[in-house]
């Protein structure tokens, strides 16, 4: 690690820079000794360490100043020596709990505080979903693959956790088309909205829902029935063709109509109050180009 060899005591320091010039260090004094773990010749003194990091502010939850910067770098840094890192911070009140996905896993944690206990919780971050989210985003996820691996090694370390996140991201247990789409009526007819036509044809195209005369189109995602990047692929297409020809297009997935319903409510609402139309073709316009 950082070019020194196992057993090798290093001590570090962490500098955060604005403008060339550093503005904050962590530890504030002195420096924090560690050793390189591996198979060098002081037995004993070679295995990983255990760092607990404890920080008023780390980024990305909370950042004022460098100190952020530093408390969310040098983990990384220890981790990457193979050191055991856990990092501790204040969760205040302006930290997002859903969007960092935090979870609760201490409760009534009894803290000191000058004459007067409290009771205090400790939350974690969901990492792995994090990382699903991730993967995600620059299209390597596949859930069949996923999902196949964790049937073919059943008992396996960690394999309860990574079923219980796949759970929770994509309601794995199946929804049929049929389901979603009663969802969805029933959430208008609730929330007195107007009905929608279900399978219709716009431009071409079959949509799972169309508001006649309105620009508004719901698509009901289920990884039931989008598995493969080729269907990924075609709803992608599909939707970029009826955005170019003014359609709004929101994909709602089961989550969001069963535990999202006042956020799907007031989207639908204020879609459907736009009073915006389709745009009739003009004289002669070409047939669309998509497949």
């Amino acid at each position: 690690a950082l070019g020194q060899d196992p057993g090798d005591r290093l001590e570090m320091v962490a500098l955060a820079y604005e403008g060339g010039k550093p503005v904050e260090q962590l530890p504030p004094t002195g420096s924090i000794a560690v050793r390189v773990p591996g198979d060098g010749s002081q037995g004993g003194e070679n295995r990983p360490l255990k760092i607990l990091v404890v920080s008023a502010e780390v980024a990305p939850f909370a950042k004022v100043g460098g100190l952020a910067d530093v408390a969310g770098a040098l983990p990384k840094a220890l981790r990457a020596m193979g050191h055991d890192v856990r990092v501790v911070m204040p969760r205040y009140g302006s930290i997002d709990v859903d969007k960092y996905r935090l979870h609760r896993v201490v409760s009534d944690l009894g803290v000191p505080l000058a004459h007067q206990p409290v009771n205090a919780e400790v939350l974690r971050e969901r990492q792995v979903e994090r990382m699903i989210e991730e993967a995600e985003r620059l299209r390597l996820f596949d859930l069949v693959a996923v999902t196949e691996t964790c049937e073919r090694n059943p008992g396996r370390r960690g394999l309860l956790p990574l079923s219980a996140c796949l759970g929770r991201a994509f309601e794995v247990p199946p929804h049929t088309k049929s389901d979603l789409e009663r969802c969805l009526l029933i959430l208008c007819r609730d929330e007195d909205l107007p009905l929608p036509v279900m399978n219709a044809i716009v431009e071409g195209y079959e949509v799972d829902a169309h508001w006649r005369g309105t620009v508004v189109i719901v698509e009901l995602d289920s990884w039931s029935f989008h598995r493969t990047r080729r269907a990924f692929e075609r709803d992608h297409e599909r939707d970029l063709y009826l955005k170019l020809e003014g359609y709004e297009v929101l994909r709602l997935t089961w989550r969001q109509l069963t535990r999202e319903r006042a956020q799907v409510t007031r989207t639908l609402r204020a879609l459907l109050g736009s009073g915006r139309t389709p745009r009739a073709p003009g004289p002669g316009a070409p047939a669309r180009a998509w497949p």
